[in-house]
């Protein structure tokens, strides 16, 4: 069978070519051709009628594919966001809910939009991100009728076991690393003897974990600023782990950004801290807003200097943008609570100016540059 080829004009000509049994080898648009270089398939435990995962030379990129604040949260807008993302270059799917939110009460379980992201995962051959918060940024988020056992008590213990254990099946395969926690250094800097706790915990869980996630990596995840502690403070839990996983988002004390130029360099130091263990930049992000010493132009310096970072070092398995669009008031209100910062008026203007589309539905130049930069690294 020949090569398939796509062609769609709209006032600038872009074609697809698709190789068979290899999926898109080559995009192009308005004189810019950007071409395959190298992948190559492996097993999975799928089944044949799903798209296998693909193991890459160059980092993952993944693009949080959120729906735009002026269109309507539905199944068919956020799919158009994910084809969106595909065809701007992202890779991969990123699925992180808090633990009392799959588990609301004992014994019961809800998961969410996992149904939707393991199908898309599916039909662009995707792998998955997963990390099930256990502790999320500065607070525990088990469910509300465990909250007075110990992260080490035995019966916390078999809980989360449990519940990895009911959740995995349902990602039928897909998963390929695993978190058991998100910024989980803000809340153990806060309480230092849940360090020892966590790390018993993870002692018992990541065994369960590896053997319901079948060739996933486990991990956990930790800000930027805590580089320079994983391997002391945290050093009981950071033994324990397959891969280093970090939120990139550089903040000052102030919730104000550090120089967009830093990136490059800072990823850098993340992977000099890691060693020889491989690098996952779980969440990363700059905002727009002037109101916390950045623009829009900063922003798209920064994502070009993320990719310089990427490029520059081999060792980081993946880079996930948030998000692809500024969220609506309403989502906003919804991420924000029950954070400690949430009456700070800078963290607001944070969370409201991450998007790379605002919510008009304009793009900004961190867009532009983010396509740019994604479609050619693929």
């Amino acid at each position: 069978m020949n090569e398939i080829e796509i062609r769609e004009s709209n006032g600038t000509l872009t074609v697809w070519q698709f190789a068979p049994g290899v999926g898109p080898v080559q995009w192009s648009q308005g004189g810019r051709t950007f071409k395959l270089q190298r992948i190559r398939a492996v097993s999975s435990p799928i089944g044949p009628s799903s798209t296998p995962l693909l193991t890459r030379t160059v980092p993952y990129i993944g693009i949080d594919a959120n729906p735009a604040a002026h269109e309507e949260n539905t199944p068919a807008t956020r799919d158009a966001r994910k084809r969106l993302a595909r065809e701007s270059g992202a890779n991969i799917l990123y699925y992180a809910p808090r633990w009392h939110e799959i588990e609301p009460a004992d014994g019961v379980f809800y998961f969410g939009d996992l149904e939707e992201k393991v199908v898309a995962s599916e039909k662009y051959g995707w792998p998955l991100s997963v990390n099930i918060r256990i502790i999320d940024t500065d607070k525990k988020t088990v469910p509300n009728v465990y909250a007075g056992w110990a992260l080490n008590d035995p019966r916390m213990i078999d809980r989360y076991k449990r519940m990895l254990t009911i959740l995995a099946p349902r990602t039928r395969g897909r998963v390929r690393w695993i978190s058991l926690g998100n910024e989980v250094n803000d809340y153990l800097a806060g309480n230092r003897a849940e360090i020892a706790r966590y790390a018993q915990l993870l002692s018992a869980v990541i065994p369960v974990a590896k053997q319901a996630f079948p060739g996933a990596q486990v991990s956990v995840n930790y800000t930027w600023h805590a580089a320079s502690k994983i391997n002391t403070d945290f050093g009981a839990i950071t033994s324990q782990l397959d891969f280093l996983s970090f939120t990139y988002y550089p903040l000052n004390a102030d919730i104000t950004f550090r120089p967009a130029a830093n990136a490059a360099r800072d990823i850098g130091d993340l992977v000099r801290v890691a060693g020889n263990r491989r690098v996952f930049l779980q969440e990363v992000g700059y905002s727009s807003s002037p109101n916390v010493g950045s623009s829009e132009a900063a922003q798209a310096e920064f994502v070009r200097s993320v990719f310089q970072g990427l490029r520059q070092n081999p060792s980081i398995i993946a880079a996930n943008f948030v998000w692809m669009c500024d969220l609506s008031q309403d989502i906003l209100n919804l991420v924000a609570t029950g954070y400690s910062a949430v009456g700070s008026a800078n963290f607001w203007h944070f969370l409201a100016t991450l998007g790379y589309i605002d919510r008009t539905g304009r793009a900004k130049p961190g867009w532009h540059a983010l396509v740019q930069e994604a479609t050619a690294l693929r």
